[in-house]
């Protein structure tokens, strides 16, 4: 068995971090209050715009190569006051710089509501 203790991996000239720009990790991903621009965690995303209700738009730190990357979001599920209505996160636009998310919830009566709900999101993909 072996074990690998490191503190830093640096890139090779050993002047700073390895750059993740053509593997698989995650590029960006972040954890969202349900209104507003509050951000409760995140890694590579510079900030978030209140596009209006239900929709949120997230600005990344570091640009995609092209908008063809992959999101993947989700809402809190205990969000909407208590309500058991089902809820939806969406994707509703990409930008090398940018993700558009929108969320909402179905009313006791059936109706699809944009609603301001936390939402996760994720992203994958090539950096430029």
């Amino acid at each position: 068995m072996s074990v690998l203790n490191v503190d830093t991996i640096a890139n090779a000239a050993g002047s700073g971090p390895v750059a993740l720009t053509k593997q698989s990790a995650a590029k960006a991903w972040g954890s969202f209050n349900n209104s507003g621009t509050t951000i409760n965690d995140s890694f590579g995303v510079s900030s978030l715009d209140d596009d209006g209700t239900g929709d949120k738009g997230v600005n990344l730190s570091n640009a995609m190569t092209n908008a063809n990357f992959s999101t993947t979001t989700n809402v809190i599920s205990n969000d909407h006051s208590g309500s058991n209505n089902a809820r939806y996160a969406m994707c509703n636009l990409k930008t090398t710089s940018s993700v558009d998310l929108q969320s909402s919830y179905i009313d006791g009566a059936g109706v699809f509501i944009f609603y301001d709900l936390a939402q996760d999101v994720t992203i994958h993909g090539d950096l430029a």
